[in-house]
């Protein structure tokens, strides 16, 4: 029997409050049209590779959830095929349909053929995050690459990669995690959150604005010029954003939850399993009258230096530990009381997620070249709200997934103009 780790744990929690629909998606176009039988069987095939991804979540112990493999796992069709000349329809269909990880599978395909193909991955945030999904992609075009050259390709077993925090407490020479969090608990209070109307949760969507190679490339090229990052860049835009729309009191500081991914403390820099190995961190940043873009990004990248001296995103890790030792019962009391709180005071921080690059080098399914690529990020329940970000072929993409009675579709357009303007402005 396989326990959920701390963090599946805490993201299957998630699911099961509906507190968000737990579901991260990646979407390739190639200029062409791949061999479909070949991608049914890589897909296939990447369920030997990966074994989590065949399972399902089971609660018959309130306390201690497992993972179960799904019994008639080779009778489930893993990957659709669609013809259609909407493609943006199909997509909005597919991305805004449920997965559910207590029946299984934890990751879904569908190929939506026109003139070219689109390839839609979903995976199920209780057996990954957005770095495991990344590594599922460079996997599945490895099988089908491997499977093209030769029908008989087998995929290695995962049978040692572990899924655990402690991969990094080890690392780290962390032996008492909830020690540590004992020393570090005191609780970050929501300051603000993301307008919204509160409401039956109905109409999910997604909305989408994107940076061209130009525009990125000065992006880079500034950062570089101050010794700042990209993330640091889009996160004043985020922030700047959230002033223009909340509009808090002046010198009060707000605080975003900025996600880490926790594979920077490895030798590697990865895992061997696909799993979830992601935190957050807070970040407090005051609206000043009249400040100009440089001032406020000067302020936001100090911000992030300082959080990054003190072991960025471990707070965060100890709490799902805590909660994993003291059950899932209380997990789902505390997430039920934090969202009655959020909902009585309308206060949620709001969560910003750079995805980061999805491949440093172009994809290839064997000859066949995937043109463009991003991310979208997970629904999460108003007042609560993420924002996430992916790069691909020096092209970025900002995505947001939320319900429209919630939060009007031209609301949500104007909130990404203001950002992809506070971009602009940067690199005019």
């Amino acid at each position: 029997m396989n326990l959920l780790t701390g963090q599946d744990l805490f993201n299957y929690a998630v699911e099961y409050t509906s507190y968000a629909n737990n579901q991260i998606h990646c979407i390739l176009k190639f200029k062409s049209r791949i061999n479909e039988k070949i991608l049914s069987k890589a897909v296939r095939l990447t369920f030997i590779s990966q074994p989590i991804l065949g399972c399902r979540v089971v609660v018959e112990d309130q306390q201690k959830p497992f993972w179960k493999k799904i019994e008639n796992l080779d009778q489930l069709n893993l990957s659709t095929v669609v013809e259609s000349q909407d493609v943006d329809d199909e997509l909005h269909r597919f991305v805004t349909s449920p997965l559910d990880s207590r029946s299984g599978p934890q990751l879904q395909t569908r190929l939506i053929r026109s003139e070219f193909d689109t390839l839609c991955i979903k995976i199920n945030h209780s057996c990954s995050d957005a770095r495991g999904l990344k590594e599922y992609v460079a996997l599945l075009a490895e099988v089908y690459t491997n499977l093209y050259q030769n029908p008989y390709y087998i995929p290695k077993l995962d049978s040692s990669g572990r899924r655990d925090q402690y991969q990094v407490f080890e690392e780290l020479g962390i032996t008492d995690p909830i020690g540590s969090w004992n020393k570090n608990k005191n609780s970050v209070k929501p300051t603000w959150s993301f307008p919204s109307m509160d409401c039956p949760h109905q109409n999910p969507t997604f909305s989408i604005r994107r940076l061209d190679k130009q525009q990125l490339e000065k992006l880079s090229d500034y950062a570089r010029n101050k010794d700042i990052t990209i993330n640091d860049i889009i996160l004043t835009a985020f922030y700047r954003s959230m002033f223009q729309i909340v509009q808090p009191q002046e010198g009060e500081p707000m605080g975003v939850e900025v996600t880490v991914d926790l594979r920077r403390y490895l030798p590697k820099g990865k895992t061997d399993s696909i799993c979830n190995l992601s935190a957050s961190t807070t970040t407090y940043i005051a609206k000043e009258p009249g400040e100009s873009f440089a001032t406020t990004l000067t302020r936001v990248s100090e911000e992030m230096k300082r959080r990054k001296k003190d072991n960025l995103g471990l707070r965060t890790v100890f709490v799902f530990e805590v909660f994993a030792q003291v059950g899932f019962t209380e997990m789902l009391d505390w997430l039920q009381q934090i969202r009655k709180q959020a909902i009585e005071h309308q206060l949620t921080n709001p969560f910003f997620s750079n995805f980061g690059l999805l491949s440093k080098e172009k994809i290839f399914f064997y000859q066949e070249e995937v043109v463009d690529a991003y991310m979208i990020s997970p629904i999460m329940l108003p007042p609560t709200f993420l924002i996430g970000i992916s790069t691909y072929d020096d092209i970025l993409t900002l995505t947001v997934c939320y319900y429209e009675s919630s939060i009007k579709k031209e609301f949500m357009e104007k909130f990404l103009e203001f950002m992809t303007k506070e971009l602009n402005k940067k690199i005019l």
